[in-house]
């Protein structure tokens, strides 16, 4: 978390009690990487719960990726 300076990498949010480290690549599929510190992102309780879902995903600058998001954006709306 300190390397998003506790703050979640989408929203910015800042408080504690809503932040959780996630993993980037899942840990049961890519065990290896499980220490690698580049594996995480800081992220808001609400965030990581949708990333988990694959209802969000991100692209190299950690901002929802857009294609992504108008692939998607008819199905949330209906």
């Amino acid at each position: 978390m300190n390397n998003f300076g506790s703050r979640c990498g989408v929203s910015q949010i800042g408080l504690p009690e809503l932040l959780i480290a996630s993993q980037i690549l899942p840990w049961e599929v890519y065990a290896s990487e499980r220490l690698n510190v580049r594996n995480g992102i800081c992220l808001s309780r609400l965030h990581d719960a949708a990333f988990d879902r694959g209802l969000i995903t991100f692209d190299d600058a950690i901002w929802p990726d857009p294609v992504f998001l108008a692939a998607h954006r008819q199905k949330w709306n209906a």
